[in-house]
């Protein structure tokens, strides 16, 4: 799958129906720049090939370590949209 080549981290198990890909269970983990960790998680991530450039995350869940070592966790119930280049920006050269 060529969009998600360049994630670093990146996890789950997918399926093809229709012009539909899913991946159940999707993870992406790794650290930014300046080397703090995250971790993102769904229940789903939904993309219909005849709209690559979106994709559909239900219930998200998000773990960051913030600039003062703290960690923050976020979960967000229901569907998101997305782009993988949006995804990529916020993600570091470096995985986990």
């Amino acid at each position: 799958m060529q969009i998600f080549d360049k994630l670093p981290g990146l996890s789950g198990n997918l399926g093809i129906q229709g012009s539909k890909i899913t991946m159940q269970l999707p993870k992406i983990a790794g650290f930014t720049r300046d080397s703090r960790a995250y971790e993102l998680t769904a229940e789903n991530a939904v993309q219909d090939i005849a709209a690559p450039d979106m994709i559909e995350l239900q219930n998200l869940r998000a773990r960051m370590e913030m600039q003062d070592k703290d960690r923050r966790e976020s979960h967000r119930q229901g569907r998101h949209l997305t782009t993988p280049r949006v995804t990529r920006s916020c993600c570091a050269t470096r995985s986990s």
